[in-house]
């Protein structure tokens, strides 16, 4: 079938069913071709995303391809979703190369009811073409798993249908009870759960066996609502739309669309649910057959399998590098005993920058347990407007993620040959004890000696400083690989001894800069092959001494570069700027936009950006050091941030860094 075609949908083995496609790469178009050669049952109307003239074809085809290309996503999902406005119920198949999970989250989300990948044979793409077709045509059987089952039920009704015509009543009773005798067997013997609701809202007395353990009982005969023991309003929903389907008011194939296809039962069972629908001759839906499939196991055994793979690379990573995350552990300790120490309005905005730099750490080691946590209780946060709520809250989540951080070191110390009590001071090349009795040594003898010992002490606990950025690959692996991206990190001048215990926070709190490039910065491959660039991006962190006195830090992308638009946009939206003084505003005020608190340019919250907190802790490490920021970026060329912070000094005494802020854009 060409462009412009009429399209007549049959029915299964009628005749052509009729499929409409909006495609145009040549890895969509291969798999439909196959699938077409193979069924020739298929008739394709075709179009491409730049052409409009889907709208034609939409009323008439029984089923959608939609390709949902790589850099054109999200007009793809506006393509879908118009098509889910203008037809409630047609079954929509998404094509894309992209198989990430929280990519075809997205594709589902947008209204696709299932979609096709690389790893998608014709065969099943047929098979799914072929079942969604059923459930496009209102006049016809969704098809279930058990085919016996349905004609069974259909005998049941000419058996019915039969006795109310019979002259002869034992003829009736022996027809009835082969139908049931029939039916209970096949019922009986099924291991998923079938019942039948009548139009009364009542479950008929054909229910498989399976029913009694899925619903803690049986629910034969009963009214339906209440007798699934559903866990909150779910049954409440439930019963409501099958009623509007035996009203008849809207088409069967819209309602039964709107229907819940998952539940969790009072007993926390999770069940899939399938419908079926007999119409009487009429053409009223007379009864509804529901199929259910406990799959709590798989579902269960899916994600230990998942917990247990993140488990085992958050190990390995760990014992690449024990010393940073003997690091980590003493930081993480440090800003969860912080957290019980806040008070007062600055104390909440404190305690927001803790939270978020201990969250993006923990996730630098596959922590899951723990940023699930720290991801959760930001998220209740934004709900309180009350400071001494927020506090309370801050305060009560230091000791728990200090807990569950300790139960890790306990379970897997042994593992990693790391105790619970570990501390970074343990991993220098000189035993901690043996630097305290310098100190008391030190506090005993003359001062040109005392000196000399202090020296002693501060060289063995230098530490290079690439050692506090080493978790930061693994992460940078794991966000290019769930926002399919090519990112390299480059790491210059990571041999420089410092002491770590000055510049671990700051260099760590660096981790937020690093997931902004992954996520805003750095472009996905095609969109750098049409800016001229390399498919592979680019994260360059830079450690340097210009002078004796300053260490530098350097982190720069060759990303896509900060979007003034976007950021005085959003600006305007939170009050930080006044929409009318926008045109003036100059490239130092603008850009400074990006350390207010709670300033995001992401469009929604994630595990990954979102908060708008990350660039304020680097700023408020930057001031605890008394350093200094410059920033600046170019468009579709990429963004630098320069940190310069004394080696030594009192941090007491630090000036604002508001006043040590640079900035530069083109």
């Amino acid at each position: 079938m060409m462009d412009g075609d009429d399209v007549a949908i049959d029915g299964p083995g009628t005749g052509t069913i009729a499929v409409g496609a909006v495609i145009e790469k040549d890895f969509a178009r291969g798999l439909l071709n196959r699938v077409v050669e193979a069924n020739r049952a298929f008739g394709i109307a075709e179009s491409t995303h730049s052409e409009p003239n889907w709208t034609t074809w939409l009323p008439d085809v029984a089923l959608v391809l939609v390709e949902c290309r790589l850099l054109e996503a999200f007009e793809d999902f506006g393509i879908i979703r118009e098509m889910r406005r203008a037809r409630p119920l047609v079954p929509i198949i998404a094509v894309s190369e992209n198989n990430d999970p929280d990519f075809l989250m997205e594709v589902l989300k947008a209204g696709a009811n299932d979609f096709f990948t690389s790893e998608t044979t014709s065969d099943i793409a047929a098979s799914k073409i072929h079942s969604f077709s059923r459930l496009s045509a209102s006049a016809r059987l969704i098809e279930v798993q058990n085919e016996e089952l349905v004609t069974t039920m259909r005998a049941q009704r000419e058996a019915d249908e039969k006795r109310m015509r019979a002259e002869a009543e034992k003829s009736i009773a022996e027809a009835q009870a082969a139908a049931d005798k029939q039916t209970r067997e096949i019922l009986d013997n099924l291991t998923e759960g079938f019942f039948v609701v009548e139009p009364s809202m009542k479950i008929g007395t054909g229910t498989s066996r399976s029913c009694l353990k899925m619903f803690g009982g049986d629910i034969a005969g009963k009214p339906l609502g209440g007798a699934l023991s559903l866990g909150g309003d779910t049954e409440r929903y439930l019963v409501a739309g099958i009623m509007q389907v035996f009203e008849n008011f809207m088409p069967v194939s819209v309602t039964v669309g709107l229907l819940p296809t998952r539940v969790t039962t009072k007993s926390k069972s999770i069940l899939e649910l399938r419908y079926t629908f007999i119409e009487a001759s009429n053409g009223d839906p007379e009864r509804l057959i529901i199929g259910a499939s406990d799959i709590t196991d798989s579902l269960r055994e899916k994600k230990r399998f998942e917990n247990e793979n993140s488990l085992n690379r958050a190990l390995v990573e760990i014992l690449k590098d024990k010393s940073s995350f003997t690091d980590f552990v003493t930081d993480f300790k440090r800003d969860a005993a912080q957290l019980q120490r806040l008070s007062g309005a600055q104390g909440v905005a404190t305690g927001e920058r803790i939270l978020h730099t201990l969250k993006g750490n923990s996730a630098a080691y596959s922590l899951n347990d723990i940023v699930h946590s720290l991801h959760s209780v930001e998220t209740d946060l934004k709900a309180i407007e009350s400071e001494s709520e927020k506090l309370s809250v801050m305060k009560s989540c230091g000791p728990k993620v200090s807990g569950m951080l300790e139960h890790f070191l306990k379970k897997y110390g042994s593992v990693l040959q790391i105790r619970s009590d570990a501390d970074a001071a343990e991993m220098v090349e000189v035993p901690a004890a043996v630097l305290i009795e310098f100190s008391e040594i030190a506090s005993r003898v003359d001062p040109s000696t005392a000196e000399k010992i202090r020296e002693l002490i501060k060289s063995a606990r230098m530490k290079p400083v690439g050692n506090l950025v080493s978790a930061f690959r693994p992460t940078i692996e794991r966000l290019a690989e769930r926002q399919n991206k090519l990112i390299n990190l480059e790491v210059v001048g990571g041999d420089l001894r410092v002491d770590t215990t000055r510049f671990g926070p700051l260099v760590r709190s660096l981790i937020h800069s690093i997931r902004n490039s992954c996520d805003h910065g750095i472009e996905p491959a095609e969109e750098r092959q049409d800016s001229g660039k390399s498919d592979s991006g680019t994260i360059r962190i830079q450690f340097s001494t210009p002078n004796e006195d300053v260490l530098r830090v350097q982190i720069s992308d060759d990303g896509r570069g900060i979007n003034r638009e976007r950021v005085l946009e959003k600006a305007v939206r939170l009050g930080l700027v006044d929409e009318r003084r926008v045109a003036d505003i100059h490239d130092r005020d603008w850009l400074g936009l990006i350390f207010s608190a709670g300033f995001s340019t992401a469009s929604e919250v994630t595990d990954v950006s979102g908060r708008g907190v990350g660039m304020g802790c680097i700023k408020s490490e930057v001031e605890t050091l008394g350093g200094s920021i410059s920033v600046a970026t170019a468009r579709r060329v990429g963004t630098k941030i320069v940190v310069d912070v004394p080696m030594t000094g009192d941090e007491s005494n630090s000036q604002p860094a508001n006043s040590h802020i640079k900035y530069a854009a083109a």
